[in-house]
């Protein structure tokens, strides 16, 4: 089974694209998260849907830093485009607009925190990822996908996941080397108390 009857669906190599296009756009302009809110709040008004209360919309992003700021933009960006905004009327019918700005949005920024604009413009990868990452907050599935097949794609790709499992490689590997160099000073200082005591 594919994706869900009436499910909303990408196709992963244009989102992917998309991630990859307005990330390169985003690096070259200044990130400000009013005009951010506002574009948002516009989206959602020419789909037909309500935006987000500009309280509430405080609320929810009150804890992003810069980093997750310029990932936010490019996730307005990239939803800016029609083909991917054509999901969200599907999406609005059972999420709220708060849910999908948190989940989707907020929690995908949030997501990639060693992943900066210049690698989401050049790494497709990377730019799948957060594609990925804003389909499943948003519950959106991808063309030619089961829900299962999306989510173990992103979990290969999960780039916390991979950092995490170098850090362990890397902690193992030093581990093992200094074991390697107290086996070798034993072994030293054995041949030169043998060595003293031929004198």
């Amino acid at each position: 089974m594919r994706a869900e009857r009436g499910q909303a669906t990408w196709q992963i190599a244009l989102a992917a694209n998309m991630v990859a296009d307005v990330a390169a756009e985003v690096s070259s302009t200044e990130c400000d998260p009013g005009l951010l809110e506002a574009a948002l709040a516009d989206q959602y008004r020419n789909e037909g849907i309500a935006p987000l209360r500009p309280d509430l919309f405080n609320m929810v992003t009150a804890d992003m830093d810069e980093g997750h700021w310029l990932r936010f933009a490019v996730i307005v960006g990239m939803l800016a485009r029609e083909e991917l905004r054509a999901a969200i009327p599907a999406v609005s019918q059972r999420m709220l607009v708060r849910e999908q700005i948190e989940k989707g949005m907020v929690t995908a920024a949030k997501g990639l925190q060693a992943v900066d604009l210049r690698i989401l413009a050049s790494s497709m990868v990377r730019a799948e990822e957060l594609a990925r990452r804003v389909a499943r907050g948003l519950g959106i599935g991808f063309e030619g996908e089961t829900m299962a097949e999306s989510a173990a794609r992103l979990a290969k790709i999960d780039y916390t996941r991979l950092l995490a499992n170098v850090d362990a490689a890397r902690a193992c590997a030093e581990e093992q080397i200094s074991e390697l160099w107290r086996r070798q000073e034993a072994e030293d200082n054995r041949i030169a108390r043998r060595r003293r005591g031929k004198w």
